[in-house]
């Protein structure tokens, strides 16, 4: 009896090796993930994609007649926040105008998503729209197609996603910034570094395609203007 204990041990100790080393592993990918939602501003860590020229000018001129006909149009007030769930991430804001939409949106504070907002953590590359993320306490006019069924998320408060298919995330400022454009390094890419074009409200890969992008922008705050 006493040799087939001995025996038994022997065949399950490198079972319980593997298991104890998976635990082990597994606490150390846990430690070494890095949770970007705890981190003010993190996106500044991140490169941020430009839109060509092309593009910014066929689909400015696009959005001119589709973004009135969105489902909800609203000002709302940029509360600073920022979340990230499974490489997109969410802004905050507080209704302060409804234009369309349903009334018992005003002075909400709701989640803002778009289906382009994702950050890729392996290259530290951003996509934003090709719009930068709201600066806190500052107006924006956006543009949503509705709120998302957020039941099995779990979220604090009702998230709006953004007018789909828009390419540029229709999201903006009440206040005008100096864009400038930075041509990307990489032919094969249009992601640049975050700092010099951190103070942008719009990337894009040509001064053509930023005058597109704000003469956008100004068409639809004259529509809006609150």
């Amino acid at each position: 009896m006493k040799k087939w204990r001995d025996l038994s041990a022997l065949l399950y100790m490198p079972l319980a090796i593997m298991a104890v080393a998976a635990v082990v592993l597994g606490l150390a990918g846990r430690r070494s993930h890095t949770d970007y939602g705890a981190m003010p501003n993190c996106i500044e860590m991140f490169q941020p994609a430009e839109i060509p020229e092309s593009f910014a000018v066929s689909v400015s001129e696009r959005l001119k007649t589709e973004l009135p006909e969105s489902n909800i149009v609203l000002k709302v007030r940029a509360t600073g926040e920022q979340k990230y769930m499974f490489q997109i991430f969410q802004q905050g804001a507080q209704v302060t105008q409804i234009f369309k939409g349903p009334e018992d949106l005003q002075d909400q504070v709701i989640w803002l998503t778009d289906s382009s907002w994702r950050l890729y953590p392996d290259g530290m590359q951003a996509d934003t729209g090709f719009v930068n993320l709201m600066r806190e306490g500052k107006e924006y006019l956006v543009f949503l197609d509705g709120e998302m069924d957020t039941t099995a998320a779990r979220q604090d408060r009702p998230v709006y996603r953004a007018l789909e298919h828009s390419l540029i995330a229709p999201v903006f400022c009440y206040e005008n910034f100096e864009n400038v454009a930075v041509e990307p390094s990489d032919e094969e890419c249009t992601y640049v570094p975050y700092e010099p074009v951190k103070d942008n409200e719009f990337f894009a890969v040509t001064e053509k395609g930023i005058e597109a992008m704000e003469d956008l922008k100004h068409s639809m705050l004259a529509l809006y203007g609150g």
